[in-house]
């Protein structure tokens, strides 16, 4: 009994704290006019919408933009209600609405436009590209410019701007027209190489200066000499190959940096490759004397562009003959000296190769080694050779001899 009793004095305590509230209710008579509206204004000036309210009650209005919706409170003179929205809120170019409203019931609705406020120009947003581009005419970069105020909103259309174009030693006025805000302007090259220089111009408003290189065209085909120290194929000295001055088809020189590839076709078969980067056109290129005795044909590239002339060379062998020593049982072989065109011991490093056949002519194995100070050694163990008649070739520089001989297991000495 008694927990009923407290049950039902807090269910009267809680009736008497809480104060029951009904929405207000629009007033029958409610009534609006517009008195003044506002079409269009300059971006930076201030807004003033009045209204006549009959009915007793404050009116909002809602203003909505791109940055989202704001309120505002008015200035209430008996029925007459005055908002004002200050230049704050109005520097972005484009259609404002407003909403005017009563205890969430829509009354009056409209819309004004924002102009750019034109005589405040500051500045051309400007952009230029692509910054390099190729000589001839048909390769271009674009100017793409958007004048704007001092709010930053682009001018109206038809706004007229200057583009001022030096190239070759000229200097060109371009007019244009803006359109949606913005104007482009495609800027093509000329057939020389150098520089295009752009600004732009409105409203006695200038941007700064702007630079596209123009680049030379593709490369047409050209020329190679060589240069060497003499025709021996001794493995030592270097064969310089040189382009001419490579130019495009306009007689621009090609622009330093461009890779040419030097192919070699040997008279075997086997392709060997150097290359240089031009520098003020022209591209050279290194590459050893052969070891042997050699014919080439030496063509130079610039991938995808041009080629030279096919430019031919030969090698006459730098060793005329060699000798070959060998152990008492045949396996220790000793090559050398071996001497060059001069008489001179041939560079270390010459490649010197062994030939194993059997008896029969059958192939065995096959060693290699290289010169040091003009020899070249051999061992042939007996646990790869076992005692037997054998042929051996030895090569060198191109020369080649053969040899037959019977391994023994005699001690060498």
């Amino acid at each position: 009994m008694g927990r009923y009793i407290f049950i039902g004095l807090c269910f009267v305590l809680f009736s008497c704290g809480e104060e029951v509230k009904t929405p207000a209710a629009v007033p029958n008579d409610l009534s609006t006019t517009i008195l003044n509206s506002t079409e269009t204004i300059v971006a930076g000036e201030t807004v003033t919408l009045e209204f006549d309210i009959r009915g007793g009650v404050e009116p909002i209005l809602i203003l909505e933009k791109s940055f989202g919706p704001l309120l505002f409170h008015p200035k209430m003179n008996d029925s007459v209600a005055t908002f004002s929205i200050p230049a704050s809120h109005i520097q972005q170019s484009g259609v404002y609405n407003w909403q005017l409203t009563v205890l969430s019931k829509l009354l009056e609705v409209g819309e004004f436009k924002v102009l750019p406020k034109t005589e405040k120009t500051v500045g051309i947003e400007t952009y230029f590209g692509p910054r390099s581009i190729r000589a001839g005419g048909d390769d271009f970069s674009m100017l793409f410019m958007v004048p704007v105020d001092i709010y930053d909103n682009p001018l109206p259309d038809g706004t007229v701007v200057s583009i001022n174009k030096q190239m070759d030693q000229e200097v060109k006025v371009i007019t244009a027209l803006t359109k949606n805000g913005y104007v482009w302007k495609n800027l093509f090259s000329s057939e020389r190489a150098g520089r295009m220089l752009v600004n732009t111009s409105t409203n006695n408003i200038h941007s700064k200066e702007l630079t596209s290189m123009i680049s030379p065209s593709n490369s047409v085909d050209f020329k190679i000499t060589y240069n060497r120290v003499h025709d021996f194929a001794d493995g030592n000295q270097v064969v310089i190959f040189k382009t001419d001055q490579i130019k495009d088809r306009f007689g621009n020189t090609v622009s330093d940096g461009t890779l040419v590839n030097f192919s070699i076709e040997e008279d075997k078969g086997t392709i060997l490759k150097t290359k240089g980067s031009t520098i003020d056109g022209v591209a050279t290129g290194r590459i050893l004397h052969p070891t042997e005795a050699s014919d080439w044909r030496v063509t130079a590239y610039i991938t995808g562009e041009a080629k030279s002339n096919d430019a031919t060379l030969s090698f006459r062998t730098a060793v005329g003959d060699f000798e070959v020593q060998f152990s008492e049982n045949n396996r220790f072989v000793r090559v050398g000296p071996i001497l060059g065109f001069m008489d001179q011991l041939v560079p270390d490093g010459l490649l010197i190769t062994l030939e194993v056949y059997d008896k029969n002519g059958k192939f065995i194995e096959k060693a290699t080694t290289n010169s040091s100070k003009g020899i070249g050694l051999f061992d042939m163990e007996e646990r790869f050779f076992p005692n037997d008649d054998y042929k051996i070739k030895l090569t060198a520089a191109g020369i080649q001899r053969e040899f037959q001989v019977a391994l023994t297991s005699d001690e060498l000495e």
